[in-house]
């Protein structure tokens, strides 16, 4: 296993650019192997692929898996499901500090937060995620559904999605982290200059290493219909 010198955290909600994110570090070959190992739905499967069954095992082979050979290691991580990745580490080490516990297992870490300025795009695009079963555009497989609109989830989705970037912005506060900050917007106008910038962040050589995007854009005429119907709605409902 590859020995880690150095962490990060990718840290958002779902449809705010982290996925973008985490493909164009990941491209780069020096900045760990960003995924959602702790994502409660995307374990089993990790744990049936290293043949792991403790909390320790999995979190070891997760590190490992995330690290490229220069020692970096990186993770996605909603904060719809960040309890649950402080509840598995504090099972394995008693510290009473969120901070102090995640850097007992991930050394120098450093945190990259995205979040979203459009929360109605960003929520007709969870919506439309959830009701196709489609997250990503190069995801295996046929949808699992065609979307339909549904103006109540994706004002829901909208609340859910600023509460939680809200709830991210504290817990920086609270623990004095100052992170690398960028919106979902400024990184779609900017992908490579952005991904220099969260390079020399993490205090990686940014100059001259290769960045290549590795998803394509997922947003279409549909999702435009759908932010248009909303703000319609939610006008005519006052």
């Amino acid at each position: 296993m590859n020995s880690t010198t150095r962490s990060y955290l990718i840290c958002g909600t779902p449809r705010s650019g982290t996925f973008l994110l985490a493909g164009l570090l990941a491209s780069t070959g020096i900045a760990g192997r960003p995924e959602e190992y702790f994502w409660r739905e995307d374990e089993p499967r990790w744990r049936e692929r290293w043949g792991v069954t403790s909390d320790a095992d999995y979190v070891a082979h997760a590190i490992a898996q995330g690290t490229t050979p220069n020692g970096v290691f990186g993770a996605k991580v909603m904060w719809g499901y960040f309890g649950d990745v402080l509840a598995k580490l504090r099972r394995l080490r008693d510290e009473p500090s969120d901070l102090r516990l995640l850097e007992a297992f991930f050394p120098n870490l450093r945190f990259l937060w995205l979040r979203r300025e459009d929360a109605v795009a960003q929520a007709v695009s969870w919506s439309k995620a959830m009701r196709t079963g489609v997250w990503y555009a190069e995801q295996h497989g046929a949808p699992a559904g065609d979307p339909s609109f549904d103006f109540d989830e994706i004002a829901a989705l909208a609340a859910e999605a600023e509460t939680h970037g809200d709830a991210w912005r504290r817990w920086f506060d609270r623990h004095g982290v100052e992170p690398f900050a960028v919106t979902y917007e400024e990184l779609e106008a900017a992908k490579v200059a952005v991904t220099r910038r969260a390079l020399a962040f993490l205090g990686l050589p940014g100059d001259g290493v290769p960045i290549e995007e590795r998803t394509a854009r997922q947003r279409d005429a549909l999702n435009a219909e759908w932010v248009r119907r909303f703000r319609e709605t939610a006008r005519r409902r006052g």
